[in-house]
């Protein structure tokens, strides 16, 4: 495979069953994602033409998994818009007005919701449950409430209002006043909440808890703000200057690199590249090389992601072969520079000797390569400390060995896992 993933936020608490979070939904709505669902159906359809003793052969039946989540993750949206500006393909993270998709999705989620059921593959009873009855309450409740405020004069209506967490937020608010009294009673609760009122210092936010952050403010916060002025900082700092290392004597040839049919995630990332140079570029003739029109295997998991006004791009077999001969390059040197000073520009010197003269026409092949490689080390150097990060705090202990700064951030959160028992 390469060296991107398909399932860029999945962890180890996404998918090891001793480490799923149970109680906490982001986790759950992560999987139940359209990035999930279109990688899961790709990889079904690519399986089709392989044998199951291959290590990248996926029952063709995942299929219907992927149409499975693509139904929750449309249904999660539509009850969870509040932006006024959704992002592009999420359209129902928007809000509900007149012209919108709810409630056509609505009605369609009510014809299929009551047809599901959950069986043990040891036994022929069926089981609903109650999850399933109540997403039905909730869209019916929430037709019913529309049609009231639409009546009334409303024009739009913000679903992912509709939730408990500001109540809970509260009343963690109200128990913390109480101390070791997590129960008060009437005459209690009025003087914890006359307290919070005159001194609303403690977050508003439930610490650990299975709720988001409602964006509350306090009663006597502009009085706060008014008595207690930042000072302005001269945002001067000392930047400590790192040893530098000493660079590989590895030659840089331009000789085209293995690449795995099976890799599907780095034409992804190719194709957002594309993006980012297209909006500095106006040349056809570096467009025909960079991009392609014809139905590529490699360009599958994008052509799945398709959508309106779509912002990726179907990337040539050129160009992907470049990105991820230069994904190799820096990925090689990233643990030997990652602590120097100037990080950027010594890996920017290390693979500018890489010949990309066959993917841009010879009028803006400098200017273009420059731009490439930049973008390029940017979105790098982004992902790796992404999966060191991750690798800190336990989330991905699959990549734990693929270089010595992996290992290395390995041993510190065993050593901090060790401390905690």
């Amino acid at each position: 495979m390469g060296k991107f993933s398909q399932f860029t936020k999945l962890t180890d608490e996404h998918v090891l069953p001793e480490r799923i979070r149970k109680m906490k939904v982001r986790n759950c709505s992560q999987v139940f994602s359209s990035t999930v669902a279109t990688a899961m159906k790709v990889r079904a359809m690519v399986s089709n033409e392989l044998t199951p003793s291959s290590q990248f052969y996926v029952n063709p039946k995942a299929s219907d998994t992927a149409d499975l989540l693509l139904f929750f993750d449309i249904l999660f949206d539509s009850v969870n818009g509040s932006l006024s500006n959704p992002p592009p393909g999420k359209n129902l993270r928007g809000p509900l007005t007149r012209k919108s998709k709810h409630l056509c999705t609505w009605q369609n989620a009510l014809n299929i919701l009551p047809t599901m059921y959950f069986k043990s593959p040891s036994d022929t009873k069926t089981l609903i449950s109650p999850s399933i009855k109540n997403w039905t309450f909730t869209i019916k409740g929430l037709i019913c409430i529309w049609e009231k405020l639409n009546k009334a004069g409303f024009t739009s209506l913000s679903t992912r209002a509709f939730n408990q967490d500001p109540l809970e937020n509260f009343f963690s608010c109200i128990r913390s006043q109480g101390g070791q009294n997590s129960n008060p009673t009437c005459s209690l609760f009025i003087s914890y909440f006359k307290s919070l009122i005159v001194n609303n210092l403690v977050s508003p936010h439930s610490i650990g808890s299975n709720c988001e952050e409602d964006q509350s403010v306090g009663v006597l916060d502009p009085l706060r703000s008014f008595i207690t002025d930042d000072l302005p900082s001269d945002g001067t700092e000392e930047v400590q200057n790192v040893p530098l290392p000493v660079f590989p004597q590895d030659p840089v040839s331009p000789t085209s690199c293995d690449t795995d049919t099976d890799d599907l995630a780095t034409p992804y990332v190719a194709g957002f590249i594309l993006h980012k140079i297209f909006l500095k570029l106006e040349c056809s003739a570096c467009r025909n090389l960079m991009m392609t029109e014809d139905d590529l295997f490699r360009n599958k998991l994008i052509k799945l992601r398709q959508f309106s006004n779509c912002r990726l791009k179907h990337p040539s077999t050129q160009f992907s072969k470049a990105l991820e001969r230069i994904t190799n390059l820096v990925f090689k040197v990233l643990p030997l520079y990652i602590s120097s000073f100037n990080l950027k520009q010594k890996i920017f010197d290390y693979i500018s000797g890489v010949d990309l003269t066959h993917i841009f026409c010879t009028e803006h092949r400098d200017t273009l390569k420059k731009t490439f490689l930049d973008i390029c080390i940017n979105v790098l150097i982004y992902h790796y400390v992404r999966r060191i990060n991750r690798i800190l705090n336990g989330k991905d202990l699959r990549h734990k060995d693929i270089d010595i700064l992996t290992q290395k951030a390995f041993q510190k959160y065993s050593r901090k896992l060790h401390k905690r028992k």
